[in-house]
């Protein structure tokens, strides 16, 4: 019986292997301008579930895609959506694309949120963002002090 788990584990983990090798070959053969482009197109439609797709895609491939200029009909997603959670969406999406004015307006309106999911949110959001900045600022100093030794 501990024979047969083995081999049956043995087997997943084998598979599991192979999935993510062939994810691994997709990624780097992906044309992610044109990529980007139909993201930002989908973003801007008027299809919530096309709407949806393209936002989950954002957030899977951010380190991959150039959608800044996402952020207009982003906002306007999490502004004017009545559901909740397409709302938590577009705000995820926002901190994703690194927009800065986007950023900023999330922050701006943050006073204005009656929702205390996304408010909070939008704070973790912001407080990642700053981290990342210090942690950016740090790095920089200390390769200048290590320049200058």
């Amino acid at each position: 019986m501990f024979r047969s788990f083995f081999l049956v584990g043995t087997f997943l983990l084998i598979l599991t292997q192979l999935a993510w090798s062939q994810d691994d070959s997709r990624i780097a053969n992906t044309d992610w301008e044109a990529f980007s482009k139909n993201l930002l197109m989908a973003v801007s439609s008027d299809n919530a579930g096309l709407q949806q797709s393209a936002m989950r895609h954002m957030i899977t491939y951010k380190k991959h895609l150039q959608v800044k200029d996402a952020a207009f009909n982003l906002i306007r997603i999490y502004r004017y959506n009545k559901d909740e959670r397409i709302r938590q969406l577009a705000v995820v999406t926002v901190f994703c694309t690194q927009n800065d004015w986007a950023r900023g307006f999330l922050k701006s309106n943050l006073k204005f949120e009656d929702n205390p999911t996304i408010r909070r949110q939008i704070m973790d959001g912001i407080l990642q963002c700053e981290r990342a900045a210090l942690a950016k600022k740090d790095s920089a100093e200390a390769q200048l002090i290590a320049e200058t030794k």
